[in-house]
This record gives structure tokens, C-alpha cells and sequence, in this order.
């Protein structure tokens, strides 16, 4: 055997490729590969640089797809306008409702300051009305029935 042996996953690994895949190879060229091949138990497989060789001829990696033509790249750079288009048209929207919500907030605060002025209001009128009947309930001193006026 040569010396550089490597790990069967490793060689998949590096050829892209699933172990399996390398297995499969392996025992379908048996005699080819006879000496080259050395099984360590639970160390796994060891295959020296001729087995590599030999298994890089039979073995195709699955190769990256490949762009035909350039509609896929305009349809990307599409798409990438329109979401960054949408992106700027949700900021603004985030921006308005914001604001929105600090207007509304606002008008909440003024709606209570004005209710409780109108209770306050109220109340003094209320007093009033009180302190009235009361002066009206009062009897009548002998000079303000005389003149007719009340103090």
C-alpha cells in the first residue's frame, strides 16, 4: 500500500460526495480496487492514493447549477428594488403611526384635562346652587321683609 491513506468519509468529503455513494463505488469495482483498500475494524476504511485515483475516475460530484441566461439575475435585482421598496414604504408607515399614536395620546391628555375642569366647574356651580337654597330658605329679618330686599 502507499503511504498517504486517508478515512473513507474524509475522501467524500472532499470529492463532495456521500459516503455511500464512495461504498458504492467501492464494492462495484472490487478488483480494481483489491490491495489498495485496507478495512480497520471500528477505524473505519482506509484507501491509499491509487484508490483515490482509481474512485475520482468513477466518481461525479454534483456540480453547482449554472444560469442559462441573465433572467433569473433580472428577476433577483426585480425583486430586491420592489423589497427594498416596501421596506421604505413600512418605515414611513412605522414613522406616521408613531406619530399618529403621540397625536392621539395628546388629545387623550387634553380630553381629561378639560373633563376635569368641567368637574371642578361643576362643583362650584353645584355649591353655589347649595349656598342659594340655602339663602332662600332662610327666614326673612323684619327689615328685609320692610323693604322687600335680601341681604
Amino acid at each position: 500500500m502507499d503511504c498517504e491513506l486517508i478515512k473513507l468519509p474524509e475522501f467524500a468529503r472532499l470529492n463532495g460526495v456521500s459516503e455511500r455513494n464512495v461504498q458504492k463505488h467501492i464494492s462495484n469495482h472490487k478488483t480494481e480496487l483489491e490491495g489498495h483498500i485496507d478495512r480497520r475494524g471500528r477505524n473505519g476504511t482506509w484507501l491509499d492514493s491509487t484508490a483515490q485515483e482509481i474512485l475520482q475516475k468513477y466518481i461525479t460530484a454534483p456540480l453547482p447549477p449554472v444560469m442559462v441566461d441573465d433572467t433569473l439575475s433580472r428577476k433577483n435585482a426585480e425583486l430586491q428594488e420592489k423589497l427594498i421598496e416596501l421596506q421604505e414604504k413600512y418605515i414611513a408607515l412605522q414613522a406616521q403611526m408613531l406619530e399618529q399614536r403621540q397625536l392621539t395620546i395628546q388629545a387623550q391628555q387634553q380630553a381629561e384635562d378639560q373633563t376635569r375642569q368641567l368637574r371642578q366647574q361643576l362643583a362650584a356651580a353645584l355649591a353655589e346652587a347649595e349656598a342659594a337654597k340655602a339663602e332662600l330658605g332662610r327666614k326673612l329679618s323684619w327689615r328685609e321683609r320692610l323693604t322687600g330686599k335680601r341681604k
